[in-house]
């Protein structure tokens, strides 16, 4: 095996980012070496190398599968050379209460994978995971879908964390991999009105996102350059008011929806905005709104249950994926999504 490889590396804010060569990582204890074959470009790494989040000198990419080709110390498990594995994108310190308890996600020193040199991602010809919480793909699987399986997972955490009640109607506000995922859910789990509101920031809206929202589950699609009240749209429309509104849009929008949102709405918080906001609470007090935060979903839970559902055919990422790049190609696909565009969700293929 090569003892070199390409990898995307992150410089700094304000820098373009460039691809390198640099060392094969080594499996430590507990870890796979994998030959990645696909990793999705996530909006989170677009946003954090633009707010300065990812530290210089990482490699970035949490989203990947790849071929196992070799195992450090202590792996237990059936792992077998060139099985496709699902990576899981950091890593938890294992000692915390939340980790005692299995709820990785919510250890407080979780190191995300991607955005610090010391654990590299999956923008790279090679990247590690660790064993025990990564998962076997299954066959009929293949790399491409694998590689949606983690945004999928955040959008089902998204949707248990807003507790949904059976034939409830929901907003999902932004266009993008997460919002479409969270429509997907909702026809999942049968949502009587699933609005879809794509951006109100926009001068204009390419028709192609308006349709994407429909394959993935949309049974109302809001134009945001028409209709700068998606709430009042909704109303409009179905003659229900949504009692979900889902944010998936990661830019300061929270006042807005609290403005729009109607009396005992629960707004669910995805994006993550890394810009600072501010709210005014009396609107939110006085309507008694609710909100919650859902940050990535349960390891390794969610995304077995996605898996399970992609091998079935009840969740596809067909709808999701817009384009395939080379690892060649990433610096400036990385930079022309950070400019409106027209893209859902693309895989680099190393």
């Amino acid at each position: 095996m090569a003892k070199s490889m390409k990898a995307f590396v992150y410089q700094g804010v304000g820098k373009p980012s460039a691809i390198r060569e640099i060392p094969v990582p080594v499996p430590a204890e507990g870890e796979l070496l994998l030959k990645v074959e696909a990793c999705g470009i996530c909006g989170s790494d677009l946003h954090a190398a633009e707010a300065g989040f990812a530290l210089p000198g990482s490699v970035m990419g949490h989203e990947y599968v790849g071929r196992l080709v070799a195992k450090g110390a202590g792996v237990s498990g059936d792992w077998k050379e060139d099985d496709l594995v699902l990576g899981i994108g950091g890593k938890p310190c294992r000692s915390c209460p939340a980790c005692m308890r299995r709820e990785y996600i919510k250890c407080p020193k979780f190191i995300i994978q991607g955005y610090d040199p010391q654990v590299p991602g999956g923008y790279a010809e090679y990247t590690t995971c660790l064993a025990d919480l990564s998962l076997r793909v299954p066959g009929g699987l293949s790399s491409t879908d694998a590689a949606a399986v983690e945004p999928l997972s955040v959008g089902l955490a998204g949707w248990k964390a807003a507790n949904v009640v059976p034939g409830g109607s929901i907003l999902v506000m932004g266009a993008g991999v997460i919002g479409m995922t969270v429509l997907q859910w909702a026809r999942f789990f049968g949502a009587i009105d699933a609005g879809g509101n794509v951006s109100s920031r926009a001068s204009s809206i390419p028709p192609v996102r308006l349709e994407r929202a429909k394959l993935n589950g949309a049974t109302v699609v809001i134009d945001g350059t028409k209709d700068s009240n998606p709430v009042r749209a909704m109303q409009e429309k179905t003659g229900r008011t949504p009692s979900y509104i889902f944010e998936c849009i990661g830019k300061p929008i929270l006042q807005e929806i609290i403005n729009i949102a109607s009396p005992n709405t629960h707004i669910v918080v995805l994006g993550g905005s890394m810009i600072p906001e501010q709210i005014s609470s009396l609107s939110a007090v006085m309507k008694n709104l609710r909100m919650s935060f859902s940050f990535a979903y349960e390891i390794p839970g969610d995304l077995e249950f996605t898996l399970q559902m992609m091998v079935r055919r009840r969740i596809s990422a067909d709808s999701l994926i817009t384009a395939k790049i080379g690892l060649d190609e990433l610096p400036a696909m990385f930079e022309n999504l950070g400019k409106p565009n027209e893209h859902c969700k693309v895989l680099v293929m190393p």
